[in-house]
């Protein structure tokens, strides 16, 4: 009798202790100052992919979800079982990813269209290893159709497109601030990015030639209503019960000199080198946004207040 009493006891402890931390977290939350506005939500499923606007996704431990789909969990591969993106591929950026029901249709200039499965059986399905930067992920090969179709528009014979499926188990993020929950798809570094509106338009005004608009650094989530580079002193970032951490500013690479519209290098390296004369780098690379990791799960939407701690 007393051991169920002690049992009983410590299960009431634990409870309690457990609705205590969710209070302290809620108020904490609620405490912090309003930092700005969610402008844009993109996802990005295929990774070097077009990217796709919603009004509403929801923030899951392996990045946004939305159409029962989560960002950047499909890559390209060639034949050797390496990782294609757009830094050797502009034209990768033009493919463009749809959801129709449990299909994404691909779709991309002069190609017909090409019908995916979203939940594909991966019973008896050739599954692959591949390195993604620092961290080695396993994919599922998507099918000889999708894979036709990709060399062709490529021209690179032998060129396949993997899954992360769900019983595939996701790597660590290689990344010296990394927790050991963190964990990565096919991102380059971590599961999600930020940028604000102010920072874009901040380099907008130093660029003597052609703009950029947001779709140049691909981030999750595009801020309004603070003040340029505010983002990278958020330390945590709330928005209604979702919540992120910053693990690092983003570094930036050649992808962001690509036109997002037509697949092609700008000739001059902008706006890299432009941000290579002002933002603080890590090595070689100029810093703009921040990369995140997920604190707490949530739904999110176009418009939602975000809170910040500095």
């Amino acid at each position: 009798m007393e051991e169920s009493y002690l049992f009983l006891g410590l299960c009431t402890f634990t409870i309690v202790k457990f609705c205590s931390i969710l209070m302290v977290n809620k108020n904490r939350i609620r405490n912090a100052p309003i930092v700005g506005t969610l402008a844009g939500i993109f996802i990005y499923p295929i990774k070097s992919c077009k990217g796709i606007k919603v009004e509403e996704a929801e923030c899951t431990w392996e990045g946004l979800k939305c159409f029962e789909a989560k960002d950047r969990h499909w890559m390209i591969i060639n034949n050797d079982n390496r990782m294609i993106t757009a830094r050797d591929e502009p034209t990768l950026l033009l493919i463009n990813p749809s959801f129709h029901g449990n299909m994404m249709h691909l779709d991309a200039p002069g190609m017909p269209t090409v019908k995916v499965p979203t939940e594909p059986n991966i019973e008896g399905a050739l599954v692959y290893t591949v390195k993604v930067f620092g961290h080695v992920n396993k994919g599922m090969d998507c099918g000889q159709e999708v894979s036709d179709w990709l060399s062709e528009y490529l021209k690179r014979p032998g060129t396949k497109l993997i899954y992360q499926h769900p019983k595939l188990e996701l790597p660590d993020v290689a990344d010296e601030n990394a927790r050991t929950s963190d964990k990565v798809a096919y991102g380059d570094e971590v599961t999600y990015s930020m940028l604000s509106e102010a920072s874009v338009n901040d380099l907008n005004s130093r660029l003597d030639g052609k703009q950029v608009t947001v779709n140049s650094f691909r981030p999750n989530l595009y801020v309004k209503g603070c003040n340029a580079f505010d983002e990278d002193t958020w330390e945590y970032s709330y928005i209604e019960d979702a919540s992120l951490w910053k693990m690092k500013q983003t570094a930036r690479c050649v992808l962001t000199t690509i036109d997002t519209e037509k697949g092609e290098r700008d000739e001059n390296q902008q706006p890299l080198k432009t941000l290579k004369s002002y933002r603080p780098k890590a090595g070689e690379s100029p810093c703009f946004g921040i990369s995140l990791s997920p604190d707490n799960p949530g739904v999110i939407k176009v418009g939602d207040n975000i809170r910040a701690w500095v």
